[in-house]
């Protein structure tokens, strides 16, 4: 009787895990068909979408062995993988044949991932794995898969891995036309790969392809490609641009043949910068070759079931480990985690602090500023710059606090005694440029041959820089010229538009000289740089040494209102003054145009600054010449003064 109670229990609980496992949902089921939403990829449900998976070696090698339903499997059971990358070789190499030369098999390879794929529940993205513009040649192939399998949601269609030294233009007409054949049977996500080995997303970005569903590809190696590829991607992104990483490497950009480092740190800093930004990303590569890419080591001829100890790579085991965590988190029904990093002077209160949080859970963060830190802005799963918000734990979360250290120097090597390090030199051949530059005696050597068409033809600048708003600083430097002439020196934001925020004409003459330029940022901006322009007047040489930069003024702001008067509208004053310098921020409702002025207490105008219409205005005044004292700040509209205060300036 007890046995057959038994046995009916075991049936009952296999029948009830059998009903369960039939509801669960795989990453397909539950993210249905991808689109992109702006600069995001998002599933059916209308949320942000980020796979993590891995990429297939390309066809024509050896590798191509693990084109099978088993190895997918075992990257699905035991990786847990949401994306898998058929790198279908298109043309020869070194004599053996891709899809030019070769359909039938390499159409067998890409196909049998497909189905593992679909058999699974993940997606797996169709790679037309070149470098060169084969154009006929991939209307044909993409015109065949895209009608074979406009019915499935699983394909991402890439339509051209990696161009090289292609111009955007010709790259960019060979998409459009690409694009065309697939969408007349598939409206699936596209992915269009991006000049100089799928790096320059940015370019793409200004001059984007016609079809509102096609992502753009960005390729890493983090070894090689860091912080300045990140903030290209940035750049693309802001600009409207979705972006998916199909191919990424731990090693350098050879893949991890002649430097065999497997480069974890920086391998992270890009992985959580993905996270971040919601960003898919496909690791090279399956397979077992030399390279230390490969995530399955050398002589290990099994097809699935690696032991990650005895059979996987360095980099097999790092990659394992992060797709596991990932999309354990992101699929998982279990408790979640909250990962909180620190960057600069301060840190960080959770209230309530666990080592693990239901689903649902709210936890307040609080940022607390350190000695000489001031507080930025959160980055990661928390974006913003209140010091204290909430966050939803329905994942696990990783949330950076940004702290600036006010006493760090803004600029590395200044005086040029560890040669170009922390400085980035640029020619712009387009414009003509050509020049060389040298590093002798901890000074710069601009070597001009052609001075180019604009100042920027060429240029010597440092990234980088974190500027804070209603900040006074002073840019410091010594220069010489072969001969005289002009040099424009600026202070912009890295990237984007390269809002400029000071800039000035500086006259040099043959001897060295000290020059300045001082300036108020008005907005903060994590990423600004200091440039020097030596193109478009003169292509005598210009010689650089002792650059310094630092925050001269942190004096704190005083608020206060004024109520309404009349039509006239109310004002809201943010004064901020230094001891050469006043910063006047205010906000006008409700009147057209004003004009503010500074007296002294005999009534005697020193300066006055007009501004045109209502809203927030910012504007300086330079008292340097001004002995310290009471003054008095008015502001008048249409003639008639609506508000006066004093205003003490010390020395």
């Amino acid at each position: 009787m007890k046995k057959n109670r038994r046995i009916s229990i075991m049936i009952f609980l296999s029948v009830f895990i059998l009903f369960m496992l039939s509801f669960a949902q795989t990453p397909v089921e539950l993210n249905g068909k991808l689109r992109v939403d702006g600069s995001k990829i998002v599933g059916e449900h209308g949320n942000p979408v980020q796979l993590m998976g891995m990429s297939m070696y390309w066809t024509i090698w050896g590798p191509q062995k693990y084109y099978t339903e088993e190895t997918v499997d075992w990257l699905v059971e035991d990786w847990n993988i949401d994306l898998i990358r058929a790198s279908m070789a298109v043309s020869e190499d070194k004599g053996r044949s891709g899809w030019i030369g070769d359909e039938e098999d390499q159409y067998e390879l890409v196909e049998t991932i497909i189905a593992a794929a679909v058999k699974n529940g993940i997606y797996v993205i169709v790679d037309w794995h070149t470098h060169e513009i084969h154009t006929e040649e991939a209307k044909l192939f993409f015109a065949y898969m895209a009608e074979k399998y406009k019915d499935y949601t699983n394909i991402i269609w890439e339509i051209f891995n990696e161009p090289t030294t292609q111009k955007w233009t010709d790259i960019a007409q060979y998409h459009e036309e690409v694009i065309s054949v697939i969408r007349e049977h598939s409206d699936n996500l596209i992915l269009a790969g991006t000049r100089t080995w799928s790096q320059r997303v940015d370019e793409a970005a200004k001059s984007p392809l016609s079809d509102d569903n096609t992502a753009y590809v960005l390729h890493f190696y983090a070894g090689t490609h860091g912080a300045s590829l990140r903030k290209s991607a940035e750049s693309a992104m802001e600009q409207g641009a979705a972006i998916f990483i199909s191919e990424w490497g731990t090693t350098s950009a050879d893949g991890g043949n002649e430097d065999t480092t497997v480069y974890k740190e920086e391998s992270e800093e890009w992985i959580i910068w993905a996270l971040e930004n919601n960003i898919s990303m496909a690791n090279w590569s399956v397979c077992n070759l030399r390279e230390s890419s490969a995530i399955i080591k050398r002589g290990v001829s099994a097809l699935s079931g690696w032991d990650p100890e005895t059979d996987l790579s360095e980099s097999g085991m790092f990659v394992r480990q992060w797709i596991r965590e990932i999309n354990d988190e992101k699929y998982g029904e279990g408790p979640v985690r909250l990962v909180i990093k620190t960057e600069g002077p301060g840190s960080v209160e959770v209230s309530p602090q666990k080592e693990e949080y239901e689903k649902g859970d709210i936890v307040t963060l609080t940022a607390v500023e350190g000695e000489n830190g001031k507080f930025l802005h959160w980055n990661g799963s928390v974006k913003g710059e209140e010091r204290s918000t909430s966050v939803e734990m329905n994942s696990t979360k990783r949330i950076t606090a940004k702290f600036l250290d006010l006493e760090a120097p803004l600029i590395v090597n200044g005086d040029f005694s560890d040669s170009v390090y922390g400085w980035t030199w640029y020619v712009n051949t387009s414009a003509e440029g050509k020049a060389k530059l040298t590093i002798e005696d901890k000074q710069a050597l601009a070597d001009i041959e052609d001075s180019g068409t604009v100042c920027w033809s060429v240029q010597l600048f440092q990234g980088d820089i974190v500027l804070v708003d209603n900040y006074r600083y002073e840019l410091k430097f010594e220069a010489r010229a072969d001969s005289p002439r002009d040099i424009v020196v600026a202070v912009k934001r890295n990237g984007g538009e390269y809002n400029e925020y000071a800039a000035d004409t500086i006259s040099l003459g043959t001897e060295f000289d000290m020059y300045k330029l001082e300036f108020v940022k008005t907005e903060t901006d994590p990423d600004s740089r200091v440039e020097f322009n030596f193109g478009e007047f003169s292509s005598e040489n210009v010689y650089l040494k002792d650059v310094e930069f630092e925050l001269v003024d942190t004096l704190s702001a005083k608020k206060f209102r004024v109520p309404e008067k009349g039509n006239r509208g109310a004002f809201s004053f943010n004064r901020k003054i230094s001891n050469s310098l006043v910063f006047l921020n205010f906000e006008t409702k409700g009147i057209g145009n004003s004009v503010l002025k500074i007296f002294d207490l005999k009534s005697r105008l020193i300066q006055k600054n007009r501004v045109n219409g209502p809203g927030m205005h910012s504007v300086s005044f330079d008292l340097k010449r001004n002995p310290a004292g009471v003054y008095l700040v008015s502001l008048e509209n249409a003639g008639k003064k609506v508000h006066c205060e004093k205003m003490l300036i010390s020395r």
